[in-house]
């Protein structure tokens, strides 16, 4: 399920996906126009269901700056960045994939690579108003970002998985190609490990 069907399929949930919603609900330091002071910030659009990352930028603005319509500012959070998938069982949200993704603070949408690590994160209270069965949420640190009513469409079935950016990007050795089953905007596949009986 992509995130435009989820969004269409639970309206009365649509709200987790206004991002600034997300942060202003969990007590982060964020909002629209102009930032606040001079200072680094992490600017979003505040709703975008065609890859949640996409026009995301760490950027220094002057105070009072004002930042592009339909975006937010955020305080910028630090650690790792984790997707998760959960999936409601007798009304208790259960934790299932887990990966880690790499980028840089250059470019926060073109992740190198994602793999499947051994992290327990427990949700907030507020999630227990979620009625969709499935979500997937992306954290950095223990700062929950975005929040997906789906699981994680990436091919999960796979422990490393290598998003592929340009036709011209080298196949790692041992890797294979496989197709994207989003139809994320600019992402072409997906290197993996084949499997071996």
């Amino acid at each position: 399920m992509t995130d435009s069907e989820a969004y269409n399929l639970y309206p009365e949930l649509r709200h987790w996906y206004d991002k600034l919603w997300v942060a202003t609900q969990l007590g982060y330091l964020a909002g629209i126009e102009q930032v606040p002071c001079a200072g680094h910030y992490i600017v979003r659009p505040i709703m975008n269901l065609q890859g949640c990352g996409i026009g995301a930028k760490i950027k220094f603005y002057l105070n009072n700056e004002t930042i592009p319509d339909n975006c937010f500012w955020s305080q910028i959070f630090h650690g790792d960045h984790v997707t998760i998938d959960y999936t409601r069982v007798n009304g208790v949200w259960q934790q299932g994939h887990t990966f880690q993704g790499f980028n840089s603070p250059d470019d926060l949408v073109h992740f190198s690579r994602w793999t499947r690590v051994d992290y327990k994160f427990m949700l907030p209270g507020i999630f227990k108003e979620i009625t969709a069965p499935h979500i997937n949420i992306e954290i950095i640190g223990d700062k929950i970002i975005e929040v997906h009513l789906r699981h994680n469409t990436d091919p999960v079935m796979h422990d490393e998985f290598i998003p592929i950016w340009s036709n011209d990007q080298a196949c790692p050795t041992g890797y294979v190609r496989i197709s994207d089953p989003e139809d994320h905007i600019d992402r072409l596949g997906f290197f993996v490990k084949p499997y071996t009986s």
